[in-house]
């Protein structure tokens, strides 16, 4: 197990670590216990009230046992003085408190509690206060709506009452919001809005938070000093005010952090601290956070007994809070961890129960949760929705649908295509024996014309059924083979379009040739910030059941790299086998059905100029610009066999497909500094497998080789002209075998 091929994982966990800031009244500053209980009792009236809420928070932050018996000092004072505001804060200290625990029911009733006493008694900024603890319940529980239904309703009343911490804190949302839908950039701006906006009004806790926030979209965009600096100064915020809740969520975004940079040592360091903090203050949320976070540490480090211990803690706790999307993705890490360690039995069980969930899910929650907020905020025309939002949400919409629709078409397109290619060939079959009979019987009455001349009619009217049949035979070979055509054009809808690819790639060539009007063969090119990424892929079979394959691969790699921004080769490939064997059902290497592909990655770094290459089976070409030179000088010695070494490099990938297989290990990833003038190439094994020549043999890889390395040199169009034609005359009159794909490209 390599920490390269589990980082991804790491990563999206970081998500977790984003903190909702609670409601305002948690901003208060906390005094020493001793001195608030001092204060308590040496004070009257408003003092006295906002001592014994001082100790209430500071006892639910660090004493949550003891929060009941310090509510009973607020429930005294209501019953004493009448006023609202201490048992508005009664009821809220203890919903905080079950919270904490991970026990949503007796939280939401006693928030209710709480928002009724504010409601009733006209305390508008209690109850912003309420809805935005409401959504954090909400938020945990998985219910989305909901939680931004509070989180608006507390927006628009922080607006009306001019509350800067209220709209510093939802503007803190804004950014969570953003975080959610991976838009990090606008993320980042909105938590650094916030908090600028905490420090001017002093709260303490929001400053923390903040800086928490800022420091995991650092780490997720992969700004290491950047992570570390701002963790680091939410650690000490938190540190400064005695903040233990503060304090463990900060360290577990260190402990992640750490494990991302493959730093075990620390990373466990403290995500065991945070842990200890969280089950001292029997906080089940953030037990099962950190629980997580281990197991996550011990699976990439191969300690997989370790790992499913640490994983099923956090799935028991995770089991009764109800969220289903926090119980499929545990059951998923338990699935692989079960069978990495060839548990396959705990593995299929929790194989089922993902699989189950997951349907139940509802994938674009967030999406359409935004879009409520975006509906809501221009009806009260709130400045708090920005324009960039709503433009954003309308391209991920418009992109989702015109995937799910091409996706559609493709798979009913093809499905028609191959059941109503059985039936004709079964027509056909029929109709080719009958013509057989036809003809046979035909030939028998020629033969004995002259004896049974009267059944001279009877045979011209059988020919002329034959021949009737015959054509339709022929119109109906017409009509599969339209139908095939018009699943081609489908197919290559999904492949690039040759503008991007010019834009993409510059000084290349693309050499393609299915066998069969559909391929099993495909391409796929994309761009991402400075890296460039290029796939080639040769699937199972060829024909349409191949096109079904490169289908399932095209809208793969687009989720694996446009939504979940996984741009390393090896990656890459690893999560294209996950996603083709739950696709597949392909649960061992004993199964039947083991289709995948065959393919290389590449990734172009353009700033740094470096490649990073993943294969599954095939390998990659490289010819060195100043290579080239020596080898020419080296070649005019006759000392050919080194020229020939010089100029073209071969990096070899790993020997298994992406499918399940009897080796089932990580991808390797390679990686290689490359200049200006360099040639790479990537291919399927279609060209140098083709049988032709003099002896009907296959061109074979060697030849293959030394071609591309002698035209390397030329222009890039001039090369795929020369590879069509030596394909053409080797092949000669002999059947192409297999599709073919060639794709070259100059740095």
């Amino acid at each position: 197990m390599t920490h390269q091929r589990k980082k991804v994982s790491v990563l999206i966990s970081l998500l977790s670590g984003f903190f909702i800031l609670t409601a305002p009244v948690l901003a208060q500053t906390v005094a020493p216990e001793d001195s608030m209980i001092n204060v308590i009792k040496t004070s009257s009236g408003k003092e006295r009230l906002d001592a014994v809420c001082n100790l209430c928070l500071y006892t639910v932050k660090t004493k949550p046992d003891q929060i009941f018996s310090r509510t009973k000092l607020l429930k005294l004072i209501y019953d004493k003085e009448k006023a609202p505001e201490a048992l508005f804060k009664y009821y809220y200290f203890n919903g905080l408190s079950y919270f904490y625990k991970g026990d949503y029911s007796p939280a939401l009733s006693y928030y209710d509690s709480s928002y009724s006493v504010a409601y009733s008694n006209g305390l508008k900024n209690l109850m912003a206060d309420i809805y935005m603890s409401m959504a954090n319940v909400y938020e945990e529980k998985g219910d989305n709506l909901k939680c931004v239904e509070n989180y608006i309703n507390a927006s628009r009343i922080y607006e009306e009452l001019g509350d800067q911490t209220g709209i510093a804190n939802s503007t803190n949302n804004i950014g969570i919001t953003y975080a959610q839908n991976e838009d990090w950039k606008n993320a980042l701006k909105y938590f650094i809005k916030s908090n600028i906006a905490q420090i001017k009004v002093g709260n303490v806790p929001g400053i923390g938070n903040t800086y928490n926030n800022i420091g995991l979209v650092y780490a997720r965009t992969e700004m290491p000093d950047s992570a570390k600096k701002y963790l680091e100064l939410a650690l000490k915020t938190w540190e400064s005010s005695n903040d233990s809740r503060g304090i463990a969520m900060t360290c577990n975004g260190m402990g992640r952090f750490y494990a991302d940079k493959g730093d075990f040592r620390e990373a466990l360091f403290y995500l065991n601290k945070s842990l200890s903090i969280s089950e001292e203050m029997n906080d089940m949320y953030g037990r099962a956070q950190n629980l997580l976070a281990i197991g996550e540490v011990y699976d990439i480090q191969g300690k997989y007994d370790l790992a499913a211990d640490i994983y099923k803690q956090a799935y028991d706790i995770a089991l009764p809070s109800g969220n289903n999307r926090k119980i499929s993705m545990l059951a998923q890490r338990l699935f692989k961890v079960y069978y990495r360690k060839k548990d396959f039995t705990k593995a299929v069980e929790y194989l089922k129960t993902y699989s189950d969930l997951r349907d139940s899910i509802v994938k674009d929650d967030q999406i359409q949760a935004v879009e409520e907020m975006k509906v809501q905020y221009e009806t009260e025309k709130n400045e708090l929705m920005i324009s960039g939002l709503e433009k954003d949400q309308k391209l991920k919409e418009q992109r989702i649908e015109k995937q799910q629709l091409i996706l559609i078409s493709l798979i009913a397109g093809l499905a028609f295509i191959i059941v109503f290619s059985f039936m004709l060939y079964r027509q056909f079959r029929a109709k080719k024996r009958a013509y057989s009979l036809l003809e046979k019987k035909n030939e028998e009455v020629i033969q004995k014309n002259e004896e049974i001349s009267a059944q001279r009619d009877e045979i011209a009217a059988q020919r002329d059924l034959a021949t009737k049949q015959r054509d339709i035979i022929a119109h109906q070979q017409r009509d599969i083979t339209d139908s095939i055509k018009y699943a081609f054009r489908i197919q290559s809808a999904l492949f690039p379009e040759e503008e991007d690819v010019k834009l993409i790639l510059k000084d290349y060539f693309i050499f393609y040739r299915p066998r069969d009007i559909v391929s099993g063969d495909f391409y796929w090119i994309n761009k991402t910030g400075k890296k460039i990424i290029v796939v080639a892929a040769d699937c199972t079979g060829h024909g349409v059941p191949g096109a079904f394959m490169s289908m399932l691969g095209i809208a793969f790699l687009n989720e694996i790299v446009n939504k979940e921004q996984i741009t390393s080769p090896d990656k890459i490939l690893n999560r294209l086998r996950e996603n083709i064997i739950l696709a597949m059902k392909q649960q061992s290497e004993n199964v039947k059905q083991q289709d995948g592909m065959d393919s290389v990655v590449i990734t172009i770094d353009t700033s740094e100029n470096t490649l990073e290459f993943a294969g599954a089976n095939n390998p990659l070409y490289i010819v060195k610009a100043e290579e080239k030179a020596k080898a020419e000088e080296v070649k005019s010695k006759e000392n050919l066999a080194l020229a020939s070494s010089l100029a073209l490099i071969e990096v070899k990938g790993d020997k298994m497909p992406v499918s399940v297989y009897s080796k089932m290990a990580p991808f390797t990833k390679q990686t290689h500094n490359i200049s200006k003038g360099d040639v790479l190439y990537i291919f399927s094994d279609g060209f140098a497998d083709q049988f032709g020549g003099p002896d009907m043999k296959k061109f074979k890889y060697k030849p293959f080789k030394e071609l591309l390395e002698s035209i390397s040199a030329m222009p890039m169009d001039e090369q795929r002209v020369i590879l069509s034609d030596t394909f053409d005359k080797w092949r000669g009159d002999y059947p192409q075998i297999d599709d073919v794909l060639i794709i070259g490209i100059r740095i």
